[in-house]
């Protein structure tokens, strides 16, 4: 996985008991649907969310505990930056 940080509109939903459900997100002015959602855990930056989209390509999402935005900070090595 390729570490970036950029940042991402993202369609969530979170429960009563404080867990995020991740639906879609934007990659390169594309909104992505979200198949699976992985692993969370949180940490001084936040929320952090693995989801796989088509294709078994998957992402890591934060949600920053700052300022509450949603950034995209780990994306597949086949994902070029350009």
């Amino acid at each position: 996985m390729r570490r970036v940080d950029l940042p991402t509109a993202v369609e969530a939903r979170f429960d009563q008991d404080g867990g995020v459900r991740v639906a879609s997100f934007t990659w390169r002015e594309k909104q992505l649907p979200v198949v699976a959602a992985g692993r969370t855990w949180l940490d001084d930056a936040g929320r952090h969310v693995l989801v796989m989209v088509t294709g078994d390509r998957i992402y890591e999402l934060l949600l920053r505990g700052s300022d509450m935005s949603w950034r995209i900070v780990g994306a597949p090595d086949c994902e070029g930056l350009a």
